[in-house]
């Protein structure tokens, strides 16, 4: 349900959103490899004294591995978000922005969904069974978070998605196409005088 709920507001704030996700997926991975090696420890050897000081020392380690990671993990989920804007925009028929929109919520899922995710969902996990030690606190927690992730759904399905601090991609795409036009027409009508004057016909030239 909060993977839901991340995916709802993707769509809703689909650049904020998902750079809010990279970030929390990376956070999340650092945690699971520090305390993840710890909890290990622990079940094999017992609690020890050392602890704090192995997850100081390890810090740094955990840090370049999980950028790492994050550097292979982000361009398959981008894939992946493109490969759904593909379906949607050609096979479903939807408008370029709203197709985007959902590709970056397909995005933030893929962050921790796709293969090499496991270490930020473990994470979470960790987490919630260390706070909700009781079936009635998981009870509440599921409640609230069900209702969350209901309410994101609905308006993220009825309301047009927000690209700040950006800016919609179909108005960047016809920027582009624009410039691109224009640059190739000035390229053309380039060669074309550049090969009049070679030939003194320049006075041909309809743009002199």
């Amino acid at each position: 349900m909060l993977l839901v709920t991340l995916t709802a507001l993707a769509v809703m704030l689909p650049v904020a959103v998902s750079a809010v996700a990279v970030a929390l997926a990376l956070v999340l991975r650092v945690g699971e490899y520090l305390f993840g090696d710890m909890v290990k420890r622990r079940q094999v050897r017992g609690s020890s004294a050392a602890d704090p000081l192995l997850v100081l020392v390890g810090t740094p380690w955990a840090l370049v591995k999980a950028a790492l990671v994050t550097l292979v993990h982000v361009p398959l989920a981008l894939m992946f978000g493109v490969c759904v804007w593909g379906v949607l925009r050609w096979g479903g028929g939807m408008s370029v922005n709203d197709a985007a929109a959902y590709g970056a919520g397909a995005f933030s899922a893929g962050l921790f969904v796709l293969p090499g995710g496991g270490a930020p969902r473990k994470a979470v996990t960790r987490s919630l069974t260390g706070v909700l030690r009781t079936p009635g606190a998981a009870l509440v927690a599921a409640l609230v978070v069900g209702t969350a992730a209901l309410l994101a759904v609905m308006f993220a399905m009825g309301q047009n998605p927000s690209w700040v601090p950006w800016r919609a991609p179909e108005t960047v795409i016809d920027e582009l196409t624009s410039q691109a036009r224009h640059s190739t027409m000035g390229l053309i009508t380039g060669l074309i005088d550049s090969l009049l004057n070679g030939m003194g016909m320049g006075f041909l030239s309809p743009w002199s």
